[in-house]
């Protein structure tokens, strides 16, 4: 504590704490101007919020490198609806296994 009272040292611990929970606020908020400003704040652009929505989910999915991991939860829900002979599009030119 280096000499000081107690309650000084509390409040410069708190001061500290506070200080980088600022700086970590403008980090994820300067992370999410990028996610949404990049694709849905253009000039125009009128969006509803359940598409709006459905792309940021894409845009983080893109952003994180996680396509494969997303392409093969699709695979894997598209196929368990044909299994239940379910009603689905598929883009696809791949061949289906539909057992």
């Amino acid at each position: 504590m280096d000499g000081q009272p107690p309650l000084q040292h509390g409040l410069d611990v708190f001061h500290t704490a506070q200080e980088a929970n600022r700086a970590l606020r403008r980090q994820v908020e300067g992370a999410v101007r990028h996610v949404v400003g990049e694709r849905l704040d253009c000039a125009g652009m009128r969006w509803i919020p359940g598409r709006a929505q459905a792309l940021l989910h894409r845009r983080c999915i893109e952003l994180n490198g996680d396509w494969p991991e997303f392409i093969a939860w699709t695979a894997r829900a598209h196929q368990a609806l044909l299994v239940a002979r379910e009603a689905v599009q598929i883009c696809t030119n791949q061949a289906l296994d539909c057992r």
